[in-house]
């Protein structure tokens, strides 16, 4: 038959990949002419030129196709034919086939697909096989699903055909899919892997309210379980969602590094496959400072094998997508910097305090890259495009965790304060397979109704026992977590507290202070609030560690008042070492009759007190609170959750039970004050709540370099100080907690959450400069010991004299805000690591036409480089503060940049040019020129290739080793030659003058150069001519007005040739005239012809060439002459 039928696979749906697979008994290849609106997938006969040939093709079904109903294919010969079409619904439209293989397989029941290699994971595997013989039949391949088994009839005459599918979860080698025939066959297997269209692999909306750095509280809201873990104080925030439309919005979203939080990151799980096929991530960012390098949105590069997504990444406000184990070959729409392993966007495509929605792509068919960046109206800012060479994550390499917002603590570079995000990032998602655009710009205006803010539960915290005369104070906290180690900070948490119906309203502080009365006693706390928790309400009492709700009001005790006869107070936060303000110990009981408190002590009276450190848990080794009731007295310690140590103060109780008092704290942390004293055998006992006492302040000190000599900060005063280290060299440092005294506080970075110290840079030098981000400045609360800890690995990675400022680590100690520590003095001065070239090219004294032929004389000034000149911190960064009295190498001194040239030959020598290099320092970077001669050797040379390499410094940076190579250049030893030339007097006179080279055994011709410069001799400079003799009389009838010499029109050599002629004399002027060309400006073109004999004035250096140019003698016998070829 000369065509087939083919009706649709059943269930067919616009969209489908149909395969379509066609045999016929046919020695012939292809068998198929064009079938309209399918593409080839190949075209095979067996290569024995046995009777069998197939075709595959492939098509996104249509709703005209699902109409049509059948498909017809036509072939170029009328022969037996078969044929199926298979749908496949899920496939990549961008590139459906994977990869793709064929083989002719000799006479057997073995029919065999051959391997090939998937480059995405899950890719869909199509095994087909075509063999002679109509009345034969096939089993699938083991494991591999029959998708159709069709023949023909006709027995030799005819064709059979097989179909099968299986998944490949991964990437790999497929192995041989070999089918069985029922008969011994000739037969063609063929072996397809179908691209999964992108699926969602995670979705994190980031809308929880908190987190804590508790596994899998980052949701995956894909449905795949994909829980990641927010590290270093990542967390989130609301108030300006990244994209909204209506009433509906992208909600809540993260917040990375940010003032007293750096090093901050989510980590997504293990189990999240790894991105070594086509795949794409996407997220919605915003950064205070989108200059900021190294700021990493997705990162899998622990180990420093793997890829990212950063931004500023050695760009200004750009995108770069990098992969270390391929090499970008071409790129479109990219910004400068592209190639190798990196991608990256132009700059500036990222402002400051905007939100955008960048994407990155891969696809591992295509082996093309994308980056995409989009603002919220929709507008494209960027599409950058990369076609690479290699494999994107090969086996062995990125290794790492997969991180959002920054590398991981597991790695050196996650460890630094650079290497992660500053700012927000919003609804990143990670998909397997490579988005197109439309689906890109589709998730760009994905919203959400956000959902309903709600803590976890609500707390009521009470400090111990309460008295039925007067209400007790307690602290309702919303909890974020199920420790209540995160307070919810959304606010709008409002209710009713029993017993009393004490109202209450939690803000955006997460906490707040309410009262409960009961005359029963016990007495269960309660309390109704909207908006429901999902976890309730729980109880705490703050001086027994109690989770009971049931709370103890007495008859009689003690409570602590901010006034005379007042209700008990909540003690606000203290700072460390400076007395509290006064507050009143009452000692009251409720009256028998009135049921109102009355005194229950008067006069000076010896009460028990005490305090209990309730964060840190337990106290320092010392007692360090003294009370004042009139005499200061050191009162006793206890741990959290013990109160049975204290010490007996002298108090003045006035008639209503009021006794003055005040206290100072030696040490910070959250304590309760604790009093007791047994009354006619009756125990009074009270005590605070449990109150902050914060640092008094931070001293830094002993700031030095880290590495041997460990030189001490000099404390340079200006770009003229002494230099203290390297731009992004590690110092030293020590930071202590104080009292307002000066005294160490010995509980700081104890607490339950150790609380850190954040040392916050402020540049002093060069004024409005760079005020880089002090690398390690947060000091982790786990590294001090008795309030004091010392940091070696801190490090600047700008140029200049800063100061530092310490405070609180994440910027509010407990939550009662930060500290302000003593600003040091100046630090630096920092100077730079390295120096950076780049964009080198170097420019031969002479490019003709052809670039290849570009050369340069020995001794001539001279050839020329031109390079980038960047100094640099140790990490590589731009130090962008070398500049003005900072920048001490100076441009214009050829001496500053180390030049040196190699390969010379003997007596040869690079120097500089009579021209200075020139170049501006602009943030640490120039742009410098700088012309060279390289010295004649001392005998002939051949032309010789010289590479120049420069090694810059400016006498405080070290200069580079190995040098950095600039270019090369061709040195010919060169010389200009002049002829003796005649001829008639009645005609012009050619003299030859042109430029050569010594080639190693001979001078020849240098036709390569048309850049010397050349004049033509005058009478008063290069012309001797001579006296007249009479006329008619033997001798030089020849004068300077009556010939002229001229050169080329344009000044220059042609070819090596100057066109050097002499106007004709004209009848009876014969004679001859002397020639010299000065050569004292072009030295590389002078050689020693010597002296003249006839005329040593012509020539007294010998090193100009001379000749004589003469009319009327030597006349040949030619009249006229030409040759013809």
């Amino acid at each position: 038959m000369s065509s087939v039928q083919i009706n649709n696979p059943t269930g067919l749906v616009a969209g489908d990949l149909m395969v379509a697979f066609l045999a016929q008994n046919n020695p012939g290849s292809p068998i198929v002419s064009t079938a309209t609106g399918w593409t080839n997938v190949l075209s095979r006969n067996h290569t024995s030129g046995s009777t069998v040939g197939t075709s595959v093709y492939y098509r996104f079904a249509t709703a005209a196709d699902i109409s049509n109903g059948s498909f017809t294919f036509s072939f170029t010969s009328s022969r037996r034919s078969a044929g199926a079409i298979l749908a496949f619904r899920g496939v990549d439209t961008v590139t459906p086939i994977n990869v793709s293989g064929s083989q002719g397989n000799n006479a057997s029941t073995s029919l065999t697909a051959p391997s090939i290699t998937t480059v995405d994971n899950n890719a869909m595997l199509v095994s087909l096989y075509g063999f002679v013989q109509g009345s034969n039949s096939a089993t699938p391949p083991a494991g591999m699903t029959e998708a159709f088994d069709a023949a023909t009839g006709a027995g030799p005459n005819g064709v059979t055909i097989e179909g099968a599918y299986a998944i490949q979860p991964a990437v790999g080698p497929t192995g041989t899919r070999v089918a069985n025939a029922a008969a011994t066959s000739v037969n063609i297997g063929v072996l397809l892997a179908l691209s999964p269209a992108a699926t969602t692999l995670a979705e994190y909306r980031f809308d929880e309210f908190a987190w804590g750095g508790a596994a899998g509280e980052v949701l995956d809201s894909s449905g795949n379980g994909y829980n990641a873990t927010g590290f270093a104080g990542a967390t989130t925030t609301v108030g300006s969602p990244a994209y909204t439309s209506g009433s509906q919005s992208t909600c809540r979203y993260g917040y990375f590094d940010h003032v007293g939080v750096t090093r901050s990151y989510v980590q997504l799980p293990a189990s999240l496959p790894q991105m070594d096929g086509s795949y794409s991530v996407a997220a919605w960012i915003r950064s205070p400072s989108p200059n900021l390098q190294q700021q990493r949105i997705f990162a899998n590069d622990d180990n420093n094998d793997g890829w990212g997504l950063s931004l500023a990444d050695s760009t200004t406000g750009g995108v770069r997508l990098f992969n270390r184990n391929v090499n970008f070959t071409s790129t479109s729409g990219a910004g400068a910097g592209s190639g190798g392993v990196i991608l990256q966007t132009p700059n500036n495509v990222i402002a400051a305090n905007t939100w955008y929605y960048v994407a990155a792509t891969v696809n591992a068919v295509s082996k093309q890259a994308r980056i995409y960046v989009y603002d919220t109206a929709g507008s494209q800012r960027a599409l950058t495009t990369g076609t690479y060479t290699g494999t994107w994550c090969e086996s062995g390499t990125c290794t790492g965790a997969t991180a959002i917002g920054g590398e991981t603590s597991a790695s050196s570079e996650g460890q630094q304060a650079g290497f992660h995000f500053l700012g927000h990032i919003d609804e990143p998602r990670i998909y397997q397979g490579a988005l197109t655009q439309a689906m890109i710009q589709s998730l760009l205006t994905t919203v959400r109704t956000c959902p309903v803010g709600a803590p976890d539960h609500l707390q009521i915290e009470y400090p111990g026992d309460g008295l039925t005369c007067t209400p007790s104070t307690v602290t309702v906290k919303a909890c974020a977590n199920a420790s209540c180690s995160l307070l919810y900070t959304g606010g709008g948490v409002s209710g009713t507290l029993s017993p009393g119906g004490a109202s209450f309203a939690i803000g955006i502080a997460g906490f707040t202070s309410a009262t409960v009365n009961s005359t029963t006693s016990p007495a269960t706390l309660s309390a109704t609030y909207t908006p429901a928790t999902p976890n309730g309400l729980t109880c705490l009492n703050t001086v027994t560690n109690s989770t009971s709700c049931g709370m103890n009001f007495n008859n009689a005790g003690f409570l602590f008042a901010a006034a005379a006869d007042g209700i008990e107070a909540t003690i606000p936060a203290q700072v460390a070492g400076t007395a509290s303000g006064t507050y009143y110990l009452r000692a009251v009981r409720t009256g028998t009759t009135t049921r109102a408190c009355e005194a229950a002590l008067t006069g000076t009276q010896s009460v028990n007190l005490g305090y209990q450190c309730n964060n840190p848990t337990t106290c320092n080794g010392s007692n360090l609170m003294s009370v004042n009731g009139g005499t200061p007295t050191v009162i006793a310690r206890n741990d959290n959750g013990v109160s049975g140590s204290s010490t007996g103060v002298n108090l003045t109780f006035d008639a209503n039970g009021n006794a003055p008092l005040t206290w100072t704290y030696g040490d910070v942390g959250q304590v309760t004050l604790l009093a007791n004293k047994t009354v006619g055998g009756a125990l009074l006992s009270g005590a605070t709540n449990s109150f902050v006492v914060k640092p008094g302040g931070f001293v830094v000190s002993d700031i030095k370099q880290t590495a041997s000599p460990q030189v001490a900060n000099p404390g340079a005063g200006g770009a003229a100080g002494a230099r203290f280290v390297m731009a992004g060299e590690s110092f030293t440092a020590t930071v202590t907690a104080t009292t307002s005294g000066g005294v160490a506080t010995p509980n700081y970075g104890r607490e339950t959450q150790p609380e850190g110290v954040n040392l916050a840079t402020a540049l002093v030098l060069p004024a409005g400069g760079s005020n880089a981000t002090l690398t390690n400045g947060l000091i982790a609360g786990g590294s001090f010991s008795n309030g004091v800890a010392t940091a070696t690995n801190l490090s600047w990675g700008e140029v200049g004299i800063m100061t530092l400022t310490p405070g609180v680590g994440d910027g509010d100690y407990l939550g009662a805000g930060d500290v302000a520590g003593t600003t040091t003095g100046n630090v630096g001065r920092f100077y730079p690591a390295k120096f950076a070239i780049s964009a080198a090219s170097l420019t031969p004294a002479c490019v003709p036409g052809a670039p290849a032929s570009a050369f340069t004389y020995f001794s001539e000034d001279g050839f020329t480089t031109t390079f980038a000149l960047t100094a640099q911190n140790l990490t590589g960064g731009t130090t962008s503060n070398y500049r003005d009295a900072f920048a001490k190498l100076d441009l214009a001194l050829y001496g500053s940049y180390g030049f040196s040239a190699t390969a010379l030959p003997a007596g040869s020598s690079l120097s500089s040019s009579a021209s200075a290099p020139s170049g501006t320092w602009t943030n640490g970077e120039a742009t410098v020129t700088a012309k060279h001669q390289i010295s004649r050797p001392t005998d002939l040379t051949a032309p010789t290739s010289a590479a120049l390499t420069a090694a810059p410094t400016d006498g405080e940076v070290p200069a580079a080793s190995p040098a950095m190579v600039l270019g090369s250049t061709l040195l010919r030893y060169g010389r200009l030659q002049l002829l003796n030339a005649y001829g008639s007097e009645l005609l012009a006179l050619p003299v030859t003058l042109r430029a050569q080279y010594w080639n190693g055994s001979a001078w020849v011709m240098n036709t390569d150069d048309s850049c010397t410069a050349i004049t033509a001799p005058t009478s008063g400079s290069g012309l001797t001519f001579y006296s007249e003799v009479a006329a008619g009389a033997p001798g030089n009838h020849l004068s300077a007005t009556e010939t002229t010499a001229t050169v080329n029109a344009t000044g220059k050599l042609a070819a090596g040739d100057a066109g050097l002629r002499f106007s004709r004399p004209g009848s009876g002027n014969s004679g001859y005239v002397d020639i010299s060309i000065p050569l004292a400006a072009r030295p590389w073109l002078q050689f020693p012809w010597g002296i003249s004999p006839v005329n040593p004035g012509l020539n007294p250096t010998g090193l100009n060439p001379t000749g004589r140019a003469t009319f009327g003698i030597y006349r040949s016998r030619l009249i006229y002459s030409r040759e013809n070829y």
